[in-house]
């Protein structure tokens, strides 16, 4: 039997291989399982485990779904970040300007690199534009700072 000019295991791997070509677009680890579900669907088929149509679809599926539980929320740990790693601190121990004030309970603005950052300070004390302050960390895209004395 032929679908689009391909036998079924053909097609099956096909659509497998598309699926896992998919899957390199996204991020979410679910068009890897059913490439696999596809994979062995073609497989199945070309062993003559699963001749018919319907059943082809049903081992897709099932290869699919069976898979996607038993290893997504490994494959998804696996490439997780990682806690307690530490910090992007490429910036630390550098200097920068403060350009709008910063207080313990508002963001401000400094200068650094030619660009303005939003910056934190976990001091008491606010810290006034013009002032010079030292780049402790990284926050996300935030810099935490503390004038420099």
């Amino acid at each position: 039997m032929t679908f689009l000019g391909l036998t079924l295991p053909q097609f099956w791997l096909v659509v497998g291989v598309l699926l896992l070509i998919i899957e390199l677009a996204t991020s979410g680890f679910f068009f890897i399982f059913l490439g696999v579900g596809g994979l062995i669907t073609a497989a199945a088929a070309w062993a003559g485990l699963v001749p018919t149509p319907n059943g082809q679809m049903l081992c897709f599926g099932l290869t699919s779904f069976g898979s996607m539980l038993a290893f997504r929320s490994n494959v998804k740990k696996m490439f997780a970040p990682k806690t307690g790693q530490p910090t992007f601190s490429e910036f630390a121990g550098d200097q920068a300007t403060v350009v709008v004030d910063i207080s313990d309970k508002s963001e401000g603005r400094v200068l650094y690199r030619g660009s303005e950052w939003i910056a934190t300070t976990t001091s008491k004390n606010p810290i006034y534009s013009g002032y010079k302050v030292i780049i402790k960390k990284t926050d996300g895209i935030k810099l935490v700072v503390e004038a420099l004395v």
